[in-house]
């Protein structure tokens, strides 16, 4: 089922079907796909539902919007664990085809990633068992399901939307204030939910909104790889807080030219990521959000004139 919300339909049960279908997909895909594809897609489905409550939050008590974020926040983090070592891998793999790293030494790479040093004194996370995900799964969506929408004659909710677009805002201009890796990967966050958003609202008018879905993926593209590099450099240099497996074991001399590689490609990512950023915040929050009203508006009432023609060229 897309996930989108539906014209002339009501807004609490737009949001009761979209989240019953992302928490079943969800369920779907811990039951009968492969681990790798299993995790991606199970969190895809729960950033789809976060990004859901977050447009719908205006309308939602705020304990209960609070309690269902941080339990799919929960659950995506736990499934993470499983993650690290394949975005390493495939991170090292990626600079072999962009980069010109050496397979020789993409080989090192690899194999000090999958055997972590003995010394390592970080605590071991471990990945939740698929029983025990689909039943914080299950519970989720039966609490989704009984979330009430305090609604009041609006034909769309666009203060939500606009609280995450400002916050979209806000943290492009730390990002690229402070210069640090975390505060880009809070912006490209901040833009994945407003993609959604409008993937949300996009029959509203199909061509604007995905032009808008196609420069925040890009974005997304662009900050999450830069996000892979540091995190793989992260690791070789063992500057990594409590969470990563600590340094990995390299000859000083490969430790420094994969670093000094990972730089040179971070740098052009920074830069481009910058100004798509400028092209989507182009415009103010409440002039987008006052455009999306009209435009979803219309698209309702043109749905109904299409609906009665056809009915009234069928009865001729």
């Amino acid at each position: 089922m897309a996930y989108r919300l539906k014209l002339n339909e009501p807004l609490d049960h737009g949001f009761r079907r979209v989240a019953a279908a992302q928490m079943s997909r969800a369920i779907t895909y811990v039951e009968a796909a492969t681990e790798v594809t299993s995790v991606h897609e199970t969190r895809k489905c729960l950033k789809r539902t976060r990004a859901l409550l977050r447009l719908y939050r205006p309308v939602i008590a705020e304990q209960s919007f609070k309690t269902l974020n941080a339990s799919l926040r929960t659950i995506g983090q736990t499934l993470s664990v499983r993650r690290d070592t394949d975005v390493l891998m495939q991170t090292v793999a990626s600079l072999v085809q962009s980069a010109g790293l050496k397979r020789a030494s993409a080989t090192q790479l690899q194999k000090a990633i999958l055997k972590p040093p003995q010394a390592n004194t970080h605590p071991t996370k471990h990945a939740p068992d698929k029983q025990s995900t689909i039943a914080d799964l299950l519970s989720v969506r039966e609490a989704l399901a009984n979330v009430v929408c305090e609604i009041d004659g609006e034909t769309l909710i666009t203060s939500g939307m606009a609280q995450c677009l400002d916050k979209a805002r806000e943290t492009f201009e730390t990002a690229f204030e402070d210069g640090q890796d975390e505060a880009l990967h809070e912006w490209r966050k901040a833009v994945q939910i407003h993609w959604r958003h409008m993937q949300l609202v996009s029959a509203a008018w199909p061509e604007f909104c995905d032009a808008r879905i196609e420069e925040a993926r890009t974005i997304s593209a662009l900050v999450g790889t830069y996000r892979d590099l540091s995190l793989l450099s992260d690791h070789i240099t063992g500057d990594q807080g409590n969470t990563g497996p600590g340094c990995l074991r390299l000859k000083p001399t490969l430790q420094r030219s994969v670093v000094d590689l990972i730089d040179t490609q971070k740098k052009p990512l920074r830069s481009k990521a910058k100004l798509h950023g400028e092209r989507l915040l182009a415009e103010g929050t409440s002039g987008l959000c006052r455009r999306l009203v009209v435009y979803w508006t219309a698209a309702a009432e043109l749905k109904e004139v299409d609906a009665s023609t056809s009915v009234s060229r069928s009865s001729d």
